[in-house]
């Protein structure tokens, strides 16, 4: 179980003010696949656990809990409005504090080097030599709670992803036979 913010019950102006947090398009996924592709790199992923909860808010927030008593947060919670754009804006001010610089065209996706890498929401996708992906996930893990299940990429966005010597594939057959399941029935 986790303690949920209660979005709905909150006044633009007075809890919030921006809530739109940018994320990574498919075909810039793609687009970082046929470079990776091309380049003879490996793709590799990461999942940040409870990212939200790694920024601290400015000011507290009350929230009410089920036994309907109050209590302070601390911290950006799921389901507040605001905690997507609070949470991509301490991940991008890491990732550029690591001498990434961010995207002026797409803003999910920084450069350092020959190191891309995109992010959407919690879910990072890098590429680049392999040692300079290595140090820079060190770094990741330093800072943040990173998933065990990370690594090398073979999921991302619902695609499949297949790295061999000869090369990279995508796929969506599972999302397309899931898509199928759903409208059969119906």
């Amino acid at each position: 179980a986790r303690l949920c913010g209660r979005g709905f019950k909150e006044i633009k102006g007075v809890d919030y003010e921006e809530v739109f947090a940018p994320t990574v398009r498919q075909k810039v996924v793609r687009t970082i696949c046929a470079i990776a592709a091309s380049n003879e790199w490996n793709l590799f992923s990461d999942d940040m656990k409870a990212a939200y909860l790694n920024v601290i808010l400015k000011e507290g927030r009350w929230i009410q809990l089920p036994n309907r008593k109050y209590v302070k947060i601390h911290r950006a919670l799921y389901g507040l409005k605001e905690s997507a754009r609070l949470w991509f804006n301490c991940f991008r001010d890491f990732i550029i504090s690591t001498g990434f610089r961010q995207s002026i065209i797409e803003p999910c996706v920084f450069q350092k080097g020959k190191l891309l890498l995109a992010i959407f929401v919690d879910d990072t996708l890098i590429t680049g030599p392999l040692k300079d992906i290595t140090a820079f996930r060190k770094q990741l893990h330093e800072k943040f709670k990173v998933s065990k299940e990370g690594g090398k990429c073979q999921k991302f966005l619902g695609i499949n992803i297949n790295q061999e010597i000869e090369g990279i594939s995508l796929s969506q057959n599972q999302y397309l036979n899931e898509k199928l399941e759903l409208y059969k029935e119906h």
